[in-house]
């Protein structure tokens, strides 16, 4: 049941895509002949030239109520993760753009259901609206390829490529004690993407080095106004 939801949304979003190029296509079109879309009863496409853009489409609030719903029946969380689940919906929920960033941990033995917890808590959180009718932007980042298994395929990006971080070994430094720094300056609309997120979801995020974490943190003020956490190795 789990893959067939995720599938779906997938489709969903090919599919959103699809009906926004077609709707571009035909806005020039008309525009050729003093026309617009809203003379025949059309929407204007979205703007979705940017990568936040690209990224509010792909998770529809009503799909993602659905999507809760099937993951809840499928294996409905223990007492235990219920409560875990409830204590991150909360926290999520009072946080606001000012306040400083709240930092959640999410611990326990291999197989105790910590990544099927994470699924239930971004589903829910996405189906939700924030005070002002906008959807909660979440995002999901992993330490290792491994770890990006656990999501669907083109949802789990590289913490590494995410946070544009460069790979350097030890020799690869000219001096000891050089720090290493995020790019994502390089990289306008990813910023914009990242600084635009309410909560980013750092899967397995202690299997990176202290210097990657210490980069992001630098980089973004500590995620102000974020909410971040992370599902910890098994023991």
């Amino acid at each position: 049941m789990f893959e067939g939801s995720w599938i779906n949304r997938q489709d969903l979003t090919d599919t959103v895509s699809a009906i926004q190029e077609l709707l571009k296509d035909l806005s020039k079109r008309f525009a050729d002949h003093g026309k617009t879309l809203t003379d025949f009863g059309l929407p204007e496409p979205a703007d979705y030239s940017t990568e936040l853009a690209r990224f509010q489409l792909r998770f529809d609030m009503a799909q993602q109520a659905i999507l809760f719903q099937q993951l809840s029946t499928a294996k409905e969380l223990t007492v235990a993760q219920k409560a875990i689940f409830d204590k991150f919906v909360a926290a999520v929920r009072g946080q606001t753009r000012e306040s400083p960033g709240i930092f959640l941990t999410l611990e326990g033995a291999g197989g105790s259901g910590k990544t099927e917890t994470a699924k239930h808590i971004m589903a829910y959180l996405r189906s939700l609206a924030k005070a002002d009718g906008s959807p909660y932007l979440i995002h999901t980042v992993c330490s290792t390829a491994l770890g990006s298994q656990n999501f669907p395929a083109g949802e789990c990006t590289r913490a590494h490529s995410f946070f544009v971080l460069p790979v350097e070994q030890e020799y690869d430094k000219e001096l000891e004690d050089d720090e290493m720094e995020s790019l994502v300056d390089t990289k306008p609309e990813r910023r914009e993407l990242i600084e635009a997120l309410d909560v980013v979801f750092w899967d397995e995020a202690m299997s990176n080095h202290r210097e990657c974490l210490e980069a992001v943190m630098l980089k973004f003020d500590n995620f102000k106004g974020k909410k971040t956490f992370h599902v910890a190795l098994g023991e």
